[in-house]
Formats: structure tokens, C-alpha cells, sequence
């Protein structure tokens, strides 16, 4: 994304942002259809067809997102995160917060990540967005795990502008 200063403007409004901050966009359309996925997009010559490319989608779950997206970070391409890591205490699976943790964690040596600037704190947002979008999609599809038919009665009870605790009516 590129900011730019057009300068017919009104210099009070519109202007560039003046502070170093870093933020996040998650695409979607805030319905509740399909969520839309973040991947790195890969062109693939044939085989038999040097002339023939093949489109490669490489997910946020696959191990080779991250030093393929952030190839300064991890020049040896180191794997990042992927489903089915075990944990060392053999007490279940690796979430994507705790690769995380792990990989940004201070271990008293030299860190490219923790020495790469904005590109850190990019890394950084863009592990948060991985986290609640698998959260997101934890809670989209496992509804029955979640017992969400139990909430119901509390959905008709907003819907109604009923409070059991209190008798006042809820208005929008």
C-alpha cells in the first residue's frame, strides 16, 4: 500500500499518516458465506511445457507460507507453522500462538525476526491474523462441540429486549 500526499488538497484534511504504526486488513465481506483465505500465490513451470504455468495456492497452514512470504526473515527457509506439530509434552498439538511465542521468544543470541524492524512488526500482525482467523474458523465449523443451540434462548431474549436480572426493555 503506497500513501501519497496529493497537494491540491486541503493540507487539514487528508493527510498521510505521521506515526510508524502497523495495522491489519482481514479480507472479507462480514457475512456470514465462506471466509475468504490469505495465501502465497506460486507460478510453476511444466514439466513437458516450459511455456505451460501451473498456479500453485500455498495456504497459512502450509509450512512454507511463512519463508515464502517473508523470505528476509527466514533465508534458509526455515518451516513455519503447519497442523499436526506435537507438542513436546505429548499433551496434544502446537497451536499457531504458541509457534509463534516460540519463534519471536528471546534466546540470547542474535534473532534476524527480533532485528527486522517494521518487517518484525508486519510478521508479528500478520501471525495475530493467522491466530484469530483459525479461531474463526474453529467457532464457523464446529457449531455442535460448541453447543451453540443452547445460547437460543438467550438470542430470543435479547431479541425480545428481555433481562432476567433487571425489568427494563433493551431498545436499538
Amino acid at each position: 500500500m503506497v500513501l501519497k500526499n496529493n497537494s491540491g488538497r486541503d493540507p487539514r484534511r487528508y493527510n498521510v499518516p505521521t506515526t510508524s504504526e502497523i495495522a491489519v486488513i482481514l479480507p472479507g465481506n462480514n457475512s456470514f458465506m465462506e471466509p475468504s483465505h490469505r495465501d502465497v500465490v506460486l507460478y510453476r513451470s511444466a514439466h513437458d511445457d516450459p511455456h505451460k504455468r501451473e498456479i500453485i495456492h500455498i495456504s497459512e497452514s502450509h509450512p512454507h507460507y511463512d519463508p515464502l512470504h517473508y523470505v528476509l526473515l527466514f533465508p534458509h527457509g526455515e518451516e513455519g507453522w503447519k497442523i499436526g506439530i506435537p507438542h513436546t509434552n505429548g499433551r496434544g498439538q502446537v497451536s499457531p500462538l504458541q509457534f509463534a511465542a516460540y519463534r519471536i521468544m528471546f534466546r540470547g543470541g542474535f534473532s534476524i525476526i527480533l532485528h527486522a524492524g517494521r518487517l518484525f512488526q508486519q510478521y508479528v500482525v500478520d501471525q495475530f491474523a493467522k491466530v484469530e482467523a483459525g479461531r474463526l474458523h474453529f467457532q464457523r465449523y464446529n457449531q455442535d462441540k460448541l453447543r451453540a443451540e443452547l445460547y437460543q434462548g438467550l438470542a430470543d431474549a435479547v431479541h425480545e429486549g428481555i433481562v432476567a436480572s433487571h425489568n427494563f426493555k433493551m431498545t436499538y
